[in-house]
């Protein structure tokens, strides 16, 4: 969402609970996002469910793999 390019923006810590069963930690190079060059040979990193779709940050924070770290940044 190009709109959101100047807005707040949230961080998230990743906690030392498992994932859950069949969920992965995928790595990868970082893509171009919002006309952003990507810095070379820095990873990206998205977690997966059993069916190889993307899990919601609304689901990391649920099953406790993610914890809020302070409150949201303005830019």
């Amino acid at each position: 969402m190009p709109e959101s390019v100047g807005g707040e923006y949230h961080r998230y810590m990743i906690t030392d609970k498992p994932l859950p069963p069949g969920w992965r930690i995928v790595e990868g190079p970082i893509q171009p996002w919002f006309g952003q060059t990507p810095i070379l040979d820095v990873p990206q990193y998205m977690i997966v469910g059993p069916d190889g779709a993307k899990v919601p940050v609304r689901d990391l924070l649920k099953e406790g793999v993610l914890d809020r770290a302070g409150p949201p940044l303005g830019r």
